[in-house]
């Protein structure tokens, strides 16, 4: 249970003959003003961790919090609650790794950690870690940078925390809407979680691509929604001359998804790598010589406006994490 807290509570020690070092109770002289428990108490130099109250009766203490030294104190002693470093260390969230993660304790408890290679945000109950999940650590896309590819009747999102696209319903025509930027140096990875709002048509689609500028040539890894009795959505490794001209598929799967997805896309100076996860554990989807078909020297998120029937609906897609490692 989180610390609670009161403005200017004192008091003084009412047991007669005082407290040994090791009692794990006392009683207060007045509890008017005091706050629930758990809370916080300095006697001399002692800081005492209050686990239960009910009037003047304190019970549950834990003794010599924070480095200081547990102590007989005399009747009459001044009690006087106190926000300690420890007691703001407890309303901290940090972030690393689950090596890194300290153990429960109860002078911390509150605390929350949030895991880099974890999927829970995590809670100190003073008696060990309890998780909330799914939550991952999204680091938000850059804001400057991009290029429109294709825009058209599409419209860029831009907000504080993503980058995305809703597309113009163009019917059942070939259509490529991207946002690209120029690619890092290789070798290089682009790790992206990405949202779709659509329809299963064929073939509304979204991804992660590779672009060749000086032709507009692409290489899509996307998720886009196949003319296969419009029951499932397809994984794709394809390419396209042009934005609005399909050239052919390395690779296609059936796929059954769900939105946000983890999506990765990477040149390690030797091939184009495509994978799929859940931002900690991959999978390499395909790879294919860093040259074939086109060189990138562009990188971006894309979707597929194209529909088949009517009505033509407009999707959305966003960017919502964009690391360049």
């Amino acid at each position: 249970m989180a610390e609670e807290f009161a403005n200017l509570f004192t008091t003084s020690l009412a047991d007669a003959g005082g407290i040994t070092a090791g009692a794990t109770s006392l009683t207060l002289a007045s509890s008017g003003g005091a706050p629930s428990a758990p809370f916080r108490i300095k006697l001399n130099n002692e800081l005492i961790r209050v686990g239960s109250r009910t009037g003047t009766a304190c019970s549950s203490l834990t003794r010599g919090l924070e480095g200081t030294t547990a102590a007989s104190h005399n009747q009459g002693t001044p009690i006087r609650h106190v926000v300690t470093a420890g007691t703001l260390y407890a309303t901290r969230i940090e972030q690393g790794t689950f090596a890194s993660r300290l153990a429960s304790s109860l002078e911390r408890e509150g605390r929350g950690y949030w895991p880099t290679d974890g999927f829970g945000l995590g809670r100190d109950t003073g008696a060990g870690w309890t998780s909330f999940g799914l939550v991952q650590a999204w680091t938000t896309p850059p804001s400057s940078g991009w290029t429109s590819v294709n825009l058209g009747s599409s419209s860029v999102l831009t907000d504080l925390d993503s980058q995305g696209l809703t597309g113009g319903a163009v019917g059942n025509t070939t259509n490529i809407v991207a946002r690209v930027r120029s690619a890092p140096s290789v070798p290089y990875t682009i790790t992206a979680c990405l949202s779709f709002v659509g329809f299963h048509k064929a073939f509304q689609g979204f991804g992660l691509c590779f672009r060749q500028s000086s032709d507009g040539r692409l290489h899509l890894f996307d998720l886009v929604a196949a003319d296969l009795g419009l029951t499932t959505f397809t994984i794709r490794s394809g390419t396209f001359t042009d934005p609005t001209t399909f050239n052919a598929n390395y690779q296609s799967d059936k796929w059954s998804f769900t939105t946000p997805i983890w999506l990765r896309i990477a040149d390690n100076n030797t091939n184009r790598v495509l994978s799929i996860g859940n931002g900690v554990d991959w999978i390499t989807y395909h790879s294919v010589t860093r040259t074939d078909f086109l060189t990138a020297d562009q990188v971006g998120f894309h979707m597929s406006t194209q529909n088949a029937a009517t009505p033509n609906y407009a999707p959305i897609v966003r960017v919502h994490s964009w690391v360049e490692s």
